[in-house]
């Protein structure tokens, strides 16, 4: 599966959008406490921006090449508040034990 998905993943990652307003101010309203899991992170863009706004965010995803991609936009923000995880949410309950 994780061949399949990295396949999809390089074909597509153009045409993965940037967060609009309406994105922001769902997640100003929505989001409550101080750690969120960003499950299927692709390039990072929300886990950047939620870093950005003062969360500690696991990051996953399924494909070596957009944690790459993630990773590089956690090297330009410097955070610390960024965990990025190559794996499957099939294995979510690993990172709870």
């Amino acid at each position: 599966m994780s061949q399949f998905y990295n396949q999809i993943a390089e074909k597509n990652m153009i045409f993965i959008f940037p967060l609009s307003p309406a994105h922001k101010t769902f997640f100003a309203s929505e989001l409550h406490g101080k750690t969120i899991l960003d499950v299927g992170a692709a390039t990072g863009n929300l886990t950047a921006y939620l870093s950005s706004q003062g969360y500690e965010v696991t990051a996953i995803d399924l494909s070596e090449g957009l944690i790459a991609k993630a990773a590089e936009k956690k090297a330009l923000l410097y955070s610390n508040s960024i965990c990025l995880l190559l794996m499957s949410f099939l294995r979510l309950t690993t990172l709870f034990v």
